[in-house]
C-alpha cells in the first residue's frame, strides 16, 4: 500500500484542553523504479498522479474527434476525452520516480500528440532531484546532447520552451 495514515496523540495529566492533542497525517510513499521502464497506460493503478489547478487530465480510452486512438494499447493520458481542456487548467501528470544513479545519459522516449492554442498553451517535461521540492525543465539544447524534441521556443503560458505547436488537426 502506498498510502499510510498516522495518528499521533499526546496525553498529559495537567492538559486542560484535550481537543488539540491528536494529529492526523496521510503520507504517500511512491516506489522508485529501475530502468528500463515501459508503460502504455493499460493499468489504472500505475501510480501516475494528477496534480495542479482545474485539472482536466484523465487516463482513458480515447474516443474523441481530435484524439481517437492510442499509440500502443487502448489507453492514454489526455485532457478531456470528448471536448477541450478546462479553461485556466494549470495542471500536470506526475509519473513515478526513477533511480538514475547508475545511468549515464538516460533517454526518455514518448509518443505525444498535441492540440491546443498554438504557442499560448503547451506542455513541457520537468524533473526533480530533491523529492519534488524544486523542478527543472528538461533542456534539450546546449550541453544536454542537443535533442531538439520541443516544437516551440516560447509558450506564453509556460514562459519557456515546450510542446506548443499542434501535431495534428
Amino acid at each position: 500500500d502506498i498510502y499510510s495514515n498516522f495518528y499521533v496523540t499526546t496525553d498529559l495529566p495537567t492538559d486542560e484542553d484535550p481537543t488539540n492533542d491528536t494529529l492526523f497525517k496521510s503520507i504517500v510513499a511512491l516506489p522508485t523504479y529501475q530502468l528500463p521502464y515501459f508503460n502504455d497506460f493499460e493499468s489504472l493503478n500505475d501510480l501516475w498522479l494528477i496534480t495542479g489547478i482545474n485539472a482536466s487530465w484523465e487516463q482513458t480510452a480515447p474516443s474523441g474527434v481530435v484524439i481517437s486512438n492510442a499509440y500502443s494499447g487502448d489507453r492514454v493520458w489526455m485532457t478531456d476525452n470528448l471536448s477541450s481542456y478546462n479553461d485556466n487548467d494549470s495542471s500536470y501528470v506526475e509519473f513515478p520516480c526513477f533511480n538514475l544513479n547508475n545511468s549515464y545519459y538516460p533517454i526518455m522516449e514518448l509518443q505525444i500528440w498535441y492540440y491546443s492554442e498554438e504557442n499560448v498553451d503547451g506542455a513541457r517535461l520537468e524533473y526533480s532531484i530533491d523529492n519534488g521540492n524544486t523542478w527543472e525543465i528538461v533542456d534539450t539544447t546546449g550541453e544536454n546532447l542537443g535533442f531538439d524534441w520541443y516544437n516551440s521556443d516560447n509558450i506564453s503560458a509556460l514562459e519557456s520552451q515546450g510542446w506548443g505547436q499542434n501535431t495534428g488537426d
